[in-house]
């Protein structure tokens, strides 16, 4: 985890993704983590600096959703651009 690269902390997202499920992983919002998911919503989904949901709710502590996220999908290996990943 990279938590000095704060500019890869924005929760926008590439122009082709769906950056819903960045922002519910960021706020700490299980609930609405789950409905996108069941939704169909990438898991794996990632920002312009390859940052994920996953790495935003490892950050900010939302347990529920670090736990998860892996469950449906997202890849607690995965790496941002800068070589950030969910693990402590």
């Amino acid at each position: 985890m990279c938590r000095s690269y704060r500019r890869e902390c924005t929760p926008s997202a590439a122009p082709d993704v769906d950056n819903r499920l960045i922002r519910a992983a960021l706020v700490g919002d299980p609930a609405q983590v789950q409905q996108l998911l069941v939704a169909g919503i990438n898991a794996n989904a990632r920002n312009e600096v390859g940052k994920r949901a996953l790495m935003f709710s490892t950050e900010e502590g939302h347990g529920q959703i670090v736990g998860l996220l892996p469950s449906r999908g997202a890849n607690i290996d995965a790496q941002s651009h800068a070589d950030c990943t969910s693990r402590w």
